[in-house]
């Protein structure tokens, strides 16, 4: 039952309440390895691990995006006291992030 919003919108459609609201991504960027770099080429080869993460949970390392999804939020006193559960990330949106020179 909790899940029924996003059955609407899947997960390919921006969790949103009203078709302007905006959705805030914070990014994150932490380096965990430099494999090369070619000066001559102005080229560098870097290892970083994607990872998403919740507002709640933000000591990750390697690339890290936090925002707010306003279709799983809830009033606990209507699901029985349950104030969180877990997802996997498939099942919810989560943003298209492209690393561009």
């Amino acid at each position: 039952m909790l899940m029924t919003k996003y059955r609407r919108t899947g997960v390919h459609g921006r969790p949103i309440t009203n078709r302007s609201q905006k959705i805030k991504v914070l990014f994150r960027l932490a380096l965990n390895q430099i494999i090369d770099l070619d000066e001559t080429l102005q080229v560098l080869l870097t290892n970083c691990w994607a990872q998403y993460v919740s507002l709640l949970n933000s000591d990750s390392l390697g690339i890290s995006q936090e925002w707010t999804d306003p279709l799983l939020s809830w009033d606990p006193k209507d699901y029985g006291g349950i104030d969180q559960f877990r997802l996997k990330r498939n099942n919810i949106w989560t943003p298209d992030i492209n690393l561009l020179n």
